[in-house]
């Protein structure tokens, strides 16, 4: 069984997170063991920092906002620059493309939110802690919140765009669209289809709110943690599931809850 640490330390990997009003990239780490923004964590001056991959690097994160610095093209003031893309700081004592090429590239790293971090508000995930407990723990939750971290978390288990194509973290495993299914609980053809239905409201879900299946895509999230963690290739990831396939298939939990504790071995402060 993975130990669990501290609530405020994380792993995962580096990110140059940017999206719609970010105006540029903010130096993040993302734990793929929890769904949407709850696995995102900007970086904030104090932040104790450790990279696991590369050379390696280790230190207090302290931002400076003014070397790489270039005007706008468009007018306007301008901003910092990597690799071609505005971004948030650069950390004082690195050369500019060194930090920036950890978080492109995606290197592991640990982080223990310093003093000043926005989030230190946050409370322990009820994804945490053992397989056999994850139920309870969701059952725990307000009505509100379970169905609230219900969708966010069964939205990104099947993608469907609309040009027909369709995504999921399954796929990175070489699984068919056949297998990410089976996976998440064998939703009905009904089902898919208005899935595949643009546009589409806030409350609609692939599948109607239940237990089992909020259990089963909870221990899920575990199972894709610990992979990104573990191995740096989509190839590698698949190598390691092909013979535990029927296990994540099973329709009781027993199956998957096995494959996440399998995940999780060896991997301590897992928080």
């Amino acid at each position: 069984m993975a130990a669990i640490c501290e609530a405020l330390t994380v792993r995962g990997r580096l990110e140059a997170f940017f999206e719609t009003g970010t105006e540029g990239i903010i130096w993040s780490l993302h734990d793929s063991s929890l769904p949407a923004y709850d696995g995102l964590w900007p970086l904030y001056d104090g932040d104790q920092l450790q990279v696991i991959d590369g050379d390696g690097w280790q230190g207090v994160v302290n931002l400076e906002y003014h070397r790489n610095h270039q005007e706008s093209p468009y007018g306007g003031i301008g901003g910092q620059v990597a690799s071609g893309f505005w971004v948030h700081g650069f950390q004082d004592d690195l050369d500019p493309d060194v930090w920036a090429k950890m978080f492109f590239d995606g290197y592991r790293a640990i982080l223990t939110p310093g003093p000043t971090s926005h989030q230190l508000a946050r409370e322990p995930h009820v994804f945490r802690g053992s397989s056999a407990g994850m139920e309870a723990r969701l059952r725990g939750l307000a009505d509100k919140s379970a169905q609230e971290l219900f969708r966010s978390t069964i939205y990104s288990w099947l993608i469907f765009y609309s040009d027909g194509q369709w995504y999921s973290p399954a796929k990175d495993w070489d699984f068919s669209l056949d297998d990410t299914l089976r996976l998440i609980g064998s939703p009905s053809a009904e089902q898919i289809t208005q899935w595949r239905t643009y546009p589409k409201t806030y409350n609609d879900t692939l599948m109607p709110f239940d237990w089992t299946t909020f259990a089963r895509l909870a221990l899920l999230y575990g199972v894709r943690g610990g992979l990104d963690w573990k191995f740096n290739t989509k190839q590698e990831r698949a190598d390691w599931l092909s013979d535990k396939k029927e296990l994540l298939f099973q329709p009781e939990l027993d199956g998957i809850m096995q494959v996440r504790d399998l995940a999780l071995v060896g991997i301590t402060e897992w928080c």
